[in-house]
């Protein structure tokens, strides 16, 4: 029987994982040189101390154990990235999104008492993504939710139309692992016409101020192909490049099936995000502009 000893040694239980199948093994739990039976008792520990990111590393490591083991529903771990929609406002009005029909019917902020009941984890979690169905930084009390995630050592990415950066966001731009920034047009024409109520100029500038103040983040352009723009895709590379992108993803498009003739179906044949996507890498600007040619424009 294999013995297996975590002690946050994320590498280790990686490597012991990658050499032999978890059949039969036994697991014990040591920190600071003292073994503990139950990993509940270094969580306590760490959490009293304040030692995060030790935290996150024996988390992880937890979760490779019964993940491996197949115990997944014993669940002795915490989630080690979440998603959390902070907001379903949203100030654009995209010709491919459900915001253009329902114009922020029924959208809400975060409440305080939601965000209480997540922040027990947060110790836990090492990455978190702000975005769902509305512009993250429209989001009521964003200064306090990133000052919670700083506090606890959570990394972040998120998407937004960037149309706008809130002050608060600055603080923060090293907690930022990458943000995806919605761009589907080179041009004014092509850009507004997509993605309506905002303005291309103010796109741009708030590119530009971003990559400066925050030249160590990742910034990737996220493109949802459909007939308006397909024209303008090594364009949009070209734009990326100037504007010191790191790197463009393309997401296919599609309507949801019935050309806007279902009973009670707002999307009006208009086009939906289907989630297959591909990333173009600026560094080989050559090459990821033929991989364009080869995979998308032959395949839509």
């Amino acid at each position: 029987m294999t013995h297996i000893i975590i002690d946050g040694n994320v590498s280790k239980i990686k490597s012991i994982l990658e050499g032999a199948p978890l059949l039969d093994a036994s697991v014990s739990y040591m920190c600071d040189g003292i073994s503990y039976g139950d990993i509940q008792d270094i969580y306590n520990l760490l959490l009293g101390e304040k030692r995060y990111s030790e935290l996150k590393d024996y988390n992880e490591c937890k979760f490779l154990i019964e993940n491996a083991a197949g115990q997944m529903e014993k669940r002795k771990y915490y989630p080690l990235c979440m998603q959390i929609e902070h907001t379903s406002y949203c100030n654009a009005r995209c010709i491919m999104c459900y915001h253009y029909y329902m114009q922020n019917q029924g959208a809400h902020h975060m409440q305080e008492h939601v965000f209480e009941k997540i922040r027990e984890w947060l110790p836990f979690v090492r990455l978190v993504g702000l975005h769902g169905f509305g512009e993250p930084f429209l989001a009521k009390n964003l200064d306090f939710y990133l000052s919670e995630y700083h506090k606890y050592g959570v990394e972040l990415y998120t998407n937004t139309n960037l149309s706008f950066i809130p002050d608060e966001v600055e603080d923060y731009y090293d907690d930022f692992k990458f943000i995806n920034i919605s761009c589907d047009g080179a041009t004014k024409e092509v850009f507004e016409g997509i993605r309506q109520n905002i303005r291309f100029e103010d796109f741009i500038r708030n590119v530009k101020q971003l990559r400066m103040n925050a030249p160590d983040t990742e910034l990737i352009f996220a493109v949802v192909l459909m007939r308006q723009n397909l024209h303008q895709c090594e364009d949009m590379v070209r734009l990326a490049s100037e504007l010191g992108i790191n790197k463009v993803t393309f997401s296919k498009s599609a309507t949801c099936g019935c050309s806007g003739k279902k009973a009670g179906c707002r999307c009006g044949g208009a086009m939906q995000f289907a989630g297959t996507s591909f990333t173009c890498g600026l560094h080989l600007f050559g090459e990821g502009t033929g991989y364009i040619k080869r995979h998308v424009f032959l395949e839509i």
